[in-house]
């Protein structure tokens, strides 16, 4: 393995998204960070340049947590949209006629820390519509519609607040490998929590998908990709347990699965074929500053 160095963001980097973010069919990379800035690099005859699209001033200088890229206002335009500790999330788009960024932010959730972003068609369109969906130290799951304004809605069944369990992190796909979406929330009690919506309702299903480790451990990261199985959909969560951990679905429940333990937490993961050779590989960011790889053989 080798490593570049792409150059720094002046501050913590809390997450990291790929996408076309300028709409010209280039995929380049946008990072969150704790100064309130998001950070645009950009590959170029060998050569990494950066450069900051955004930063946040007032009460709106803050903690990024969370970014991710994503048509959300289902216009066939790409945005980069991030969330904040102060529990608001920003919609950042490039102006092809300026050339400048342009940001605004577009709700509050409600309070607390947004610790979980994601993009997709939650409710299961016919017509493929996305919305954007929050997780937060505020104990809900919030989502997001796009219609001429942001409209916000706590969706029913989400109820984390009253149990008082603190998601951690939300992911979105076919856990189930049904073509249907459905949106997976690692909480604080161990546990992770499946919500399927259907059109035109704000009503999500909830399904508890089992604890994935003993004791008092929390969970600090979701993915949902590829898994032990070729063209399968799995989920995956890291523990402060330092194992990870994959669920995935069969006929009539989620079996899980310890993947081993890490020298310190893993953070964030990643699925996909790091090596180009095929094979099916997961990647876990941990606190140790080291970056693992899990294999399936």
């Amino acid at each position: 393995w080798s490593f570049v160095d792409m150059g720094s963001t002046g501050a913590l980097n809390s997450d990291v998204a790929i996408g076309n973010g300028k709409n010209d069919g280039k995929m380049r990379v946008y990072v969150a960070n704790s100064n309130a800035r998001v950070r645009e690099f950009d590959y170029n005859s060998g050569v990494w340049t950066s450069t900051t699209i955004w930063t946040g001033t007032g009460d709106d200088n803050t903690i990024l947590r969370k970014v991710c890229i994503g048509d959300g206002r289902n216009d066939a335009t790409y945005r980069v949209y991030t969330g904040g500790a102060n529990g608001r999330f920003y919609e950042t788009w490039y102006n092809t006629v300026s050339s400048t960024w342009t940001t605004s932010l577009t709700t509050a959730t409600g309070g607390g820390n947004i610790t979980g972003l994601v993009m997709g068609n939650g409710r299961n369109d016919v017509a493929p519509t996305n919305r954007l969906y929050t997780c937060g130290s505020d104990d809900r799951v919030n989502e997001y519609s796009y219609s001429g304004g942001w409209t916000k809605t706590s969706m029913v069944n989400t109820d984390l607040f009253a149990l008082t369990i603190s998601p951690r992190a939300i992911g979105l796909g076919a856990g189930r490998n049904d073509g249907v979406q459905r949106l997976y929330v690692a909480c604080n009690d161990r546990h992770v929590y499946e919500y399927t919506g259907s059109t035109g309702l704000t009503v999500y299903t909830k399904v508890d998908c089992g604890a994935v480790s003993s004791g008092t451990n929390d969970l600090y990261s979701i993915e949902v990709g590829e898994g032990r199985i070729a063209g399968t959909t799995s989920i995956f969560v890291t523990c402060q347990d330092k194992h990870t951990y994959e669920l995935y679905w069969n006929t009539s429940a989620y079996v899980i699965t310890d993947l081993g333990a890490t020298n310190d937490i893993v953070n964030e993961t990643f699925a996909g074929d790091g090596r180009n050779d095929g094979d099916r590989h997961l990647y876990g960011a941990g606190k140790d500053n080291y970056l693992y790889e899990f294999t399936y053989y």
